[in-house]
């Protein structure tokens, strides 16, 4: 259990080192830096800071700190940390939020690692001209949200094994599964349920729900006499 948390915590400050490395050569080359990849790469740096911090305080005991919000934040703020490799890959990344969407009682953080490694499997399978959606609307009581991609898709094993660590056939790519495994613990943690199928004609759907309200609260432990 220690040992697949560790590798859950290295997948995904790898995603985040990834980026700054990559924001950070274009700005070494670049006579004149472009601001905005001063930003990405602050941002980068805050996620990775705060995939430690979240990390640690698990260890410690600590729980998720739900607040309500809105999921577009995290949305908004993945994509434009990918944006410029995207760009870099001819890829677009498109995000799309319904209007009126109510607050999510949920912890911002960890939502944002889900589309941090959604983003980063669909550009490692992308080439250019290749399409990343990213949408969420209402369904009930909870908002429903889809990462899709119109690349190869799921291979066939992994639509049956479903999302379990170390489940992927990118190892010789540096792939090792735990990003759709730690979404998944991740929305677990919120009470919601995530799924993955292929769309037509080609590409991949990452679904899932997050309750409005939240993860249901547990019941008191009964007190000792």
């Amino acid at each position: 259990e220690v040992g697949r948390r560790t590798a859950g915590l290295l997948h995904d400050i790898g995603n985040m080192i990834s980026i700054i490395m990559l924001t950070s050569e274009i700005m070494v080359s670049d006579e004149s830096p472009d601001p905005k990849d001063a930003a990405r790469l602050h941002q980068a740096a805050k996620m990775a800071r705060s995939i430690i911090d979240g990390s640690l305080a698990m260890v410690k005991g600590a729980r998720y700190e739900f607040r309500e919000e809105l999921v577009s934040v995290p949305m908004e703020n993945a994509a434009a940390v990918f944006a410029r490799q995207a760009r870099g890959k001819g890829v677009s990344i498109s995000v799309e939020a319904e209007a009126g969407l109510p607050r999510v009682r949920m912890s911002a953080p960890h939502i944002q690692r889900i589309f941090i490694n959604l983003i980063s499997n669909s550009l490692s399978l992308l080439s250019a001209g290749g399409r990343v959606f990213m949408r969420a609307a209402l369904a009930g009581d909870s908002v429903r949200i889809s990462v899709e991609d119109d690349g190869p898709g799921f291979p066939q094993s992994v639509l049956e094994s479903g999302m379990a660590p170390f489940g992927t056939t990118r190892a010789d790519k540096g792939g090792t599964g735990l990003g759709l495994f730690n979404s998944r613990e991740i929305v677990e943690k919120h009470g919601g349920s995530i799924s993955i199928r292929n769309r037509r004609p080609s590409g991949a759907v990452v679904e899932f729900d997050l309750p409005i309200a939240g993860p249901a609260e547990a019941p008191p432990r009964p007190s000792s006499v």
